[in-house]
């Protein structure tokens, strides 16, 4: 077993589609991997007090955006890594608002986000 199959990746992203991508990409590279649509579902895994390695995060979900999801996680205890996603240009600078450790944007290569990771996670 390698040192990132022990590595908890929270993803949130409500495109259904991309979400079992990422999901799946993720696992196929020894990380575990809990997926919800929504930052409700995220704040019960949050507050559940599941070991998560890093927060892997779209910008725009139901009911709010991910930057804010982001913000609680800061108020939290112990630092947790978080990545922004969004299809919009300007993503890293979304990233910047909310203290993101990183930004990736949809539609760019996967290899981008698995380096990010892995970086994050080391």
């Amino acid at each position: 077993m390698s040192a990132k199959a022990k590595r908890h990746i929270l993803l949130v992203e409500d495109d259904c589609d991309v979400r079992e991508l990422l999901t799946l990409t993720l696992r196929e590279n020894d990380y575990q991997v809990t997926a919800v649509p929504d930052g409700l579902q995220a704040y019960v895994i949050l507050d559940g007090g599941l070991t998560i390695h890093v927060l892997v995060t779209d910008y725009q979900l139901p009911g709010q955006y991910g930057d804010e999801l982001i913000k609680r996680l800061r108020s939290l205890p112990r630092r947790i890594p978080a990545v922004m996603m969004s299809a919009q240009p300007d993503v890293a600078q979304l990233a910047r608002h909310c203290d993101a450790d990183a930004a990736y944007r949809k539609g760019d290569a996967i290899a981008g986000l698995l380096a990010t990771l892995a970086t994050l996670c080391a």
